[in-house]
């Protein structure tokens, strides 16, 4: 309760608690372990400040791609679906890109 308090007072637009194995090993099935806080680009740097220092620890923080619209993906023909392919495997291949994002979907008969 405390960290959705503080982390929509941080500016978060959203707090998703996960569940699982603490440090320890044993069922983390009464109290989340972790969450996931999620807010508008600008206000990230803010909210992780405002999280540390109310005393939350911070394991990860990065800015992520969502898509709020599920109809704002694209079908692609199958020259788009080549190109794109030829595309996103020049992207895994570089070192300096960890995460690709797209709303790219390939063509209906696609096998």
């Amino acid at each position: 309760e405390k960290l959705l308090e503080c982390a929509l007072d941080g500016g978060a637009t959203d707090v998703e608690f996960e569940f699982g194995r603490d440090c320890n090993g044993s069922d983390g099935e009464e109290e989340p372990n972790h969450a996931i806080v999620k807010c508008e680009p600008p206000d990230l740097l803010g909210l992780v400040h405002t999280l540390k220092i109310n005393g939350f620890s911070i394991t990860q923080f990065e800015k992520q791609w969502v898509v709020k619209d599920e109809g704002s993906k694209t079908v692609l023909d199958a020259e788009g679906l080549k190109k794109f392919e030829k595309f996103f495997d020049t992207m895994e291949e570089d070192f300096d890109v960890s995460n690709v994002f797209h709303n790219a979907l390939p063509p209906e008969d696609f096998h």
